[in-house]
């Protein structure tokens, strides 16, 4: 797992730089990796496992609020 892991700091880094640059404030719903911008999986942009994930995080969701 170890080539896939960042540190926390790499990992806040585009972030931080995201809500601190002046540069990027017309780009709005643009998909970024390591300061750039950059074009997410395949599976990432299937809207049917979107839809699945959200019912399914909705249904745990509820679950919790049930107990």
């Amino acid at each position: 797992m170890k080539p896939f892991s960042r540190t926390p700091e790499k990992g806040a880094e585009t972030l931080i730089w995201l809500a601190d640059s002046d540069d990027i404030t017309e780009h709005n719903g643009l998909y970024y990796v390591d300061k750039e911008v950059n074009i997410p999986a395949a599976s990432a942009q299937d809207m049917k496992m979107a839809r699945r994930l959200w019912e399914v995080s909705d249904e745990q969701i509820n679950s919790l609020e049930a107990n």
